[in-house]
């Protein structure tokens, strides 16, 4: 907001509530091309005394013609001074990273009202890729995921889509797409489908424990800060920090597993005790160089007795916060196991390379136990059922009471055969018959027969071992 205010805009406001007029000025609408921001557009130049003096459009996507004869036959055309299709629908989260915000995509898309309610959604979709290649001035060959070779699956369709809405803005636009020296781009779409495993198994890096653990607000990580030594009150106070580009240490371990993010930390701020001998005198150690700091909690407390060191309080509190609670909600709700049983599930192996005997012994206590969270027994199950290609509906119903999941609950579980997983096993499958392996738990296993790891072979951690299916494909 501060950057709007530098240029001199001098207010921001929501088009659609009621605001006052300013019939002096001229007004700026970032809108998006939608039949409601228009209608709100031309009612403020309807009224007698137009609310503003002129209007510089500017929309986050293309206009449909239909919307654009609507504003050009208006009250509104006559003070229109700039009109701009910025091709901006979507949110840049970081320098590699965007989401096009559209959350209720899933529910339209597997499980939709009509066929009619998924093309439009895919439209959508569409629309807002391109939106996203044209900003980064990119005409990609585009690759799609489509097991059955029908052309006919949500990928395939949306791939369509996509090349459709590419090729009718190179028509419009001559000078799309820019010259380059670098490779054209390879797009790949795929749905969901194409790996149900990895939205479910616990993910230990930084960054994702923080936000699979943590509660933000707004995308802000809002913490307790202690009083210090030199302050009047040691009452613990509220903060909140931004983590984003411009944090040197988030930037460099936001992707590490934590146990390197947390040694990381601890190393980079014991170096910088032993190094400044003005804050070993404040922790009453002149001379001889402050001690190593092993735990975070006694990393935190010494950063409270530091209060004059506010550059490097800054820089460390946050991140000391952030591994101290993660470590306290990984305890709490007993994720060495749970992450141990995911793992196991979704690689078919234990960590020393052997197949997995019987995942139910070492599920079902923690099913049973009051310190795992539905949330978590939920996450469990699902990989459970989509790992063993569908179980028994008497097991799952038994599975269920061990959980004590509510209505809503199951019916999440339940709710995975929209997205094709097969949630009971056959009745007829025959005792000691091979297992027919499904097609999640194909691309969970493996197709091969696993050799036994060797004592030289690479380990990762225990409860890290999986890897996204998507990491192989761009591999």
């Amino acid at each position: 907001m501060h950057e709007m205010l530098d240029e001199n805009v001098t207010l921001v406001e929501d088009i659609t509530r009621k605001r006052q007029g300013y019939p002096s000025s001229d007004a700026i609408y970032f809108i998006g091309p939608t039949e409601t921001c228009v209608d709100k557009l031309i009612e403020d130049f309807s009224r007698p005394k137009p609310m503003y003096a002129a209007a510089h459009l500017y929309f986050t996507s293309a206009l449909p013609d239909a919307l654009f004869d609507k504003i050009k036959k208006s009250p509104v055309a006559p003070h229109i001074r700039t009109l701009k299709e910025m091709n901006v629908d979507f949110i840049a989260c970081e320098s590699q990273v965007f989401t096009l915000e559209q959350p209720q995509s899933l529910f339209t898309l597997y499980n939709p009202p009509s066929s009619s309610h998924v093309t439009a959604e895919l439209g959508k979709i569409a629309k807002r890729l391109t939106s996203v290649l044209a900003t980064l001035g990119e005409y990609p060959h585009i690759r799609y995921y489509d097991p059955s070779h029908s052309g006919t699956n949500l990928a395939a369709k949306l791939a369509h889509t996509v090349q459709e809405e590419l090729d009718a803005m190179c028509r419009l636009d001559t000078d799309f797409p820019p010259q380059t020296e670098f490779k054209r781009a390879v797009l790949i779409i795929a749905d969901r489908s194409l790996d149900m495993v990895s939205p479910l198994v616990h993910e230990f890096t930084y960054q994702a424990m923080m936000n699979d653990l943590l509660v933000l607000e707004g995308g802000k990580y809002i913490y307790k800060t202690e009083g210090g030594a030199s302050t009047d009150s040691n009452a613990a106070q509220m903060a909140s920090a931004n983590l984003d580009e411009g944090d040197p240490i988030w930037m460099l371990i936001r992707h590490w597993h934590y146990a390197e993010a947390v040694e990381y930390i601890r190393g980079t701020f014991n170096k910088f005790l032993s190094e400044n001998k003005a804050a070993a005198s404040a922790l009453g150690q002149p001379g001889e160089g402050a001690t190593g700091i092993d735990s975070l909690k006694e990393m935190k407390e010494t950063l409270s007795s530091l209060p004059q060191f506010q550059e490097m309080k800054t820089k460390f509190s946050v991140h000391i916060n952030i591994c101290q609670e993660c470590k306290v909600m990984f305890e709490r709700r007993r994720l060495d196991a749970v992450g141990l049983v995911e793992q196991d599930l979704a690689t078919g192996e234990t960590p020393d390379g052997r197949p997995v005997k019987n995942a139910m012994m070492d599920m079902v206590p923690l099913l049973d136990d009051e310190n795992v969270s539905s949330y978590d027994k939920v996450r469990m199950l699902m990989l459970y059922i989509i790992s063993l290609d569908g179980i028994q509906d008497a097991e799952r119903r038994r599975l269920f009471e061990h959980a004590r999941l509510s209505l809503e609950e199951s019916q999440a579980i339940t709710n995975l055969s929209m997205l094709g997983v097969r949630l009971s096993a056959p009745l007829d499958k025959k005792k000691g018959e091979k297992d027919e392996r499904g097609p999640y738990a194909y691309k969970v296993h493996g197709k091969n027969k696993k050799k036994k790891k060797s004592d030289n072979d690479e380990v990762p951690y225990d409860l890290s071992r999986w890897v996204p299916v998507l990491k192989t494909v761009m591999m």
